[in-house]
């Protein structure tokens, strides 16, 4: 009884297995129109070589790989509070005479100099200093003219918070001639592969006195996932600024300068993608590289080739530039093998399907039934041996 039935199970198997692979044919081919029924009805349909400038996308490159362009470094024309200046005072034609201190400029502008009190440097080039101290010393009842030297030791640090897309989050100090972004970003070890096109710049400034109480004002400020305390003060107002990286490597000095206190973020993307659909070994969203151009070619390389000798047609669904449309692109395999012009450059957020074409669901029905018939056969020699 147990043999009956498996010779009825044997006997079916055959057709069975046959209606499976006839009928699955055309469900392949749905599944592949499914999934590509978002640039079915595109508007805008091109072969590659017919493809207007406007679309045809320059090689991706990432910000991480931008060369940005440093503010010049500026010499201090005029002392300001928080710098560090050397002073000598000469009374005498001996040596013995000369008063020689360094002073830091106190946040009124002045600095105190001995026998002479505190005198107000800031706001002023060194040679208008030095007048200001020769002129403190005839009002302090000195008879021949003093000479007096003014000179930078090291200008006011400031204090500069970098967070987000860089190698390595944290605080820096940059002395005031240098403190542009581009430098903030270099102290940071420049941007990781992770930066995005967008920096915010966040900065608080003191308000007006309110009439609001001091326990209505905020103790902090989350941000970028670090709390960040504000000076002591009846209001905190945060001014917020955004640069685009790409603005920062035009060539020109890096125009943005910071202010002690300054949060700097760089914010995250993230990884940019294409996806590859329809006749290859493994679809899916894969990665752009960085430093290189990525075509149709390495893009279905990366799926692991097509699973058909006779595919050539592959179409690149693209979203049309300041535009809600999206194009369709039709590129010929074997042509992109020989021309570059036909392996066009891929951009993020492309779509990159290998078609199904007559030739392969022919090709895919044979393979089919190949597999179908060797089976039956198997099966019939087994069944005529006895072997089940």
């Amino acid at each position: 009884m147990l043999k009956d039935d498996s010779a009825e199970c044997q006997s079916s198997c055959p057709r069975s297995s046959m209606g499976i692979v006839i009928s699955g044919i055309p469900v392949i081919t749905f599944l592949l129109a499914a999934c590509n029924s978002g640039c079915s009805t595109a508007e805008l349909r091109y072969a590659a070589r017919q493809t207007p400038p406007e679309l045809l996308a320059q090689p991706w490159q990432a910000p991480c790989a931008l060369e940005l362009t440093q503010a010049v470094r500026r010499r201090p024309d005029v002392v300001e509070a928080g710098d560090e200046i050397d002073i000598v005072v000469t009374t005498g034609h001996d040596s013995a005479d000369a008063t020689r201190i360094t002073s830091l400029v106190d946040e009124d502008g002045t600095v105190a100099v001995p026998k002479l009190g505190r005198i107000r440097v800031a706001g002023t080039a060194p040679r208008t200093a030095e007048n200001e101290i020769v002129q403190t010393c005839f009002e302090r009842g000195l008879s021949e003219r003093p000479f007096v030297q003014v000179a930078f030791r090291r200008v006011r640090q400031e204090q500069i918070t970098v967070l987000g897309g860089v190698t390595r989050p944290g605080v820096y100090t940059l002395p005031r001639d240098r403190n542009d972004l581009v430098s903030a970003l270099a102290a940071a070890g420049g941007l990781a592969r992770n930066a995005g096109d967008k920096i915010v710049i966040q900065r608080a400034s003191l308000s007006p006195a309110s009439p609001s109480s001091s326990s209505e004002r905020p103790d902090h400020m989350q941000t970028a996932g670090m709390t960040v305390m504000p000076p002591t003060s009846d209001r905190v107002a945060v001014r917020r600024e955004e640069v685009d990286v790409r603005a920062l490597s035009s060539g020109q000095p890096c125009p943005v300068t910071l202010q002690d206190g300054d949060l700097v973020t760089v914010v995250v993307r993230d990884p940019p993608t294409i996806q590859v659909l329809g006749l290859v070994a493994h679809p899916g969203n894969f990665e752009l590289p960085i430093g290189r151009p990525y075509r149709v070619r390495d893009a279905i390389a990366a799926a692991n080739g097509v699973t058909n000798k006779v595919v050539d047609t592959v179409l690149i669904c693209r979203q049309v530039p300041n535009n809600e449309k999206r194009a369709l692109i039709q590129v010929s395999l074997r042509a992109a093998a020989r021309d570059q012009a036909e392996n066009i450059v891929l951009v993020p957020g492309d779509i990159v399907s290998v078609e199904p074409t007559r030739k392969t669901l022919v090709m895919d029905g044979l393979k089919y039934l190949k597999i179908v018939a060797f089976g039956a056969t198997m099966i019939g020699i087994k069944a005529s041996t006895g072997g089940l």
